[in-house]
């Protein structure tokens, strides 16, 4: 490792790192969609496992707006408010049930019930069938009086998503949600500020195969569904909260994200944990995992308590 690469983090991060390089590199031979889906079940099964025994949520799956949907209500519910909540995986990969490691802690420390659509994911279904499934699925929830969201969230290809509906949202005259909470979203699948950073989780050759396999054409990358960092945030756009970390491969894209939602006038936090890579909440091994958690939560109550 080289020095200072992550020597700001917890020894624990230090170390899951490292075994991280060691199995990114390895899973980088011969990528292919179905090999992807498998590496992540293997990655993240035994996390969620943990997650769900740890905080024991209610799971339950229902169809809303046409689309099976994972339905999380955590133990202790204090809050009558919902987090829609997109899960990631460069859109070829993932599933809700993957990424209770996140989403079940999360459910805990709010006290609300996580609506986790199951959207269709490339090379079967490409762009716009994602960011239409998550308009369906959040005109289905605002039409039920106790299902409307006031949170919308996600994780990397989900954060992405998020901030897509969020935009479809706005261009249509919708109902808004109360904040936006984004965990490494891929925002801009045109850039190529990654090649900078050397991050643990995902190699350069994982995250162009997931440009190919999503957005073959070169034309459909620069799409507001696709790549929701390159449209405009004028007024109106809810407060916003993104987690990153110095090895995270999407930061410098997020930086600039940051800057230019900044100067279009909106709420917008972008927290950059020392030492930590994509995602890094969903490793429950490392104490930083629970720590920005616990600051994600304490966003989305306050936009709660602000809105009122």
């Amino acid at each position: 490792m080289s020095a200072g690469r992550n020597s700001n983090a917890s020894p624990q991060a230090r170390l899951l790192a490292e075994q991280l390089r060691t199995s990114r590199d390895s899973d980088c031979d011969d990528l292919t969609p179905l090999k992807a889906r498998y590496s992540h079940k293997d990655g993240f099964v035994p996390r969620s496992t943990r997650a769900v025994a740890r905080f024991e949520p209610k799971i339950e799956w229902h169809k809303f707006g046409g689309c099976d949907c994972l339905v999380l209500t955590p133990k202790v519910q204090t809050q009558d408010e919902v987090v829609l909540y997109f899960f990631g995986g460069g859109y070829v990969s993932g599933a809700p049930q993957l990424d209770l490691a996140l989403t079940a802690s999360l459910a805990d420390k709010t006290g609300m019930r996580i609506v986790m659509p199951d959207y269709p994911l490339a090379p079967e279904y490409g762009p716009p069938a994602a960011a239409v499934t998550a308009m369906d699925v959040y005109g289905y929830l605002t039409g039920c009086e106790d299902l409307q969201p006031s949170i919308i969230a996600g994780e990397s290809a989900g954060g992405g998503l998020a901030l897509a509906l969020t935009h479809r949202l706005i261009r249509e005259r919708q109902y808004l949600p109360k904040g936006i909470c984004l965990f490494s979203p891929w925002t801009d699948l045109t850039s190529i500020r990654h090649l900078a950073v050397d991050d643990p989780s995902m190699s350069v050759q994982m995250l162009n195969f997931f440009t190919r396999t999503f957005a073959p054409e070169l034309a459909t990358r620069s799409l507001v569904d696709v790549s929701p960092g390159l449209a405009d945030f004028g007024d109106g756009f809810p407060p916003c909260f993104i987690s990153s970390g110095t090895q995270d491969s999407f930061l410098p894209d997020l930086v600039h994200l940051e800057q230019k939602m900044r100067t279009s006038g909106v709420e917008i936090v972008l927290r950059i944990w020392p030492g930590l890579w994509h995602v890094f909440e969903m490793y429950d091994e490392i104490p930083e995992a629970e720590l920005s958690l616990l600051e994600a939560a304490g966003f989305i109550n306050n936009c709660v308590d602000d809105a009122g």
